[in-house]
């Protein structure tokens, strides 16, 4: 295997604007269970089995359970999460899977539940994870955020 680049070597500026975001998810209103939800379902979905052991560390530490932790895959069954967080892991998938666009009702959900600023802060956490996956795939290393 060859040796994959370290974007916070060859390019810090776009590195820390990666980081940037990571700063200002961390500074919202949203509950940690709800960031690390987001970071579980997306890095799932794109087999990034880098940050989905980190979430799932991080999921152990805001008080998840196991079982939550293994039904994120399967969260429309049973009732394990709430309709908040379900509506949540709803839009991440929806986002995640953008080729088929964020179904309206969807949509119409999230921002019922969650608000305008709400609903800004999960999107934004939601492409900001995608992003984070995409490069830990791609170079074979976890995101340094500190």
């Amino acid at each position: 295997m060859s040796n994959r680049i370290n974007l916070k070597q060859i390019q810090p500026k776009a590195y820390k604007a990666f980081t940037g975001l990571h700063t200002y998810i961390q500074q919202t209103a949203m509950h940690p269970v709800q960031k690390v939800l987001i970071g579980l379902r997306v890095s799932q979905i794109n087999e990034c089995s880098l940050c989905f052991e980190l979430h799932v560390k991080q999921a152990k530490e805001f008080g998840l359970t196991d079982l939550q932790i293994y039904a994120v895959s399967a969260w429309r069954q049973g009732d394990v999460f709430t309709e908040t967080e379900k509506s949540i892991l709803a839009l991440a998938e929806e986002m995640t899977y953008i080729y088929n666009g964020v179904n309206e009702d969807t949509y119409a959900r999230a921002a019922a539940l969650l608000g305008e600023v709400g609903l800004a802060e999960v999107m934004v956490t939601i492409v900001t994870i995608n992003s984070w996956n995409r490069l830990a795939i791609s170079t074979k290393q976890l995101p340094i955020l500190n």
